[in-house]
């Protein structure tokens, strides 16, 4: 459990440095994120988590967007959502595609 945004990423480079370590040559890993928000705050989670990856000496190699099926609420759920929190609904992740 973190306080911060810095410190869990901090946590996760510990992580990834780990993952590096252990991983053999030439293999690869594909991590699956999203961005968000938090008290009025939007994260780049996924730009963040691809800069620890290469700073760990990951080779990023491609990134995947994955989406969801989008029902027929959501141009509903849109306009209140956005109008009562002043963001979008997430409709896609990321597959970041990393090589050791």
């Amino acid at each position: 459990n973190t306080k911060t945004y810095d410190q869990f990423l901090a946590n996760m480079q510990e992580i990834i440095n780990e993952i590096y370590r252990v991983m053999k040559n030439d293999c690869y890993i594909v991590w699956q994120v999203n961005d968000f928000q938090k008290e009025k705050v939007f994260y780049s989670y996924h730009s963040d988590t691809i800069r620890l990856f290469q700073q760990s000496g990951f080779r990023y190699t491609d990134i995947w967007i994955l989406t969801g099926e989008l029902s027929s609420t959501l141009p509903r759920a849109f306009s209140n959502g956005f109008i009562k929190h002043r963001k979008s609904p997430k409709t896609h992740e990321y597959a970041l595609i990393f090589r050791k």
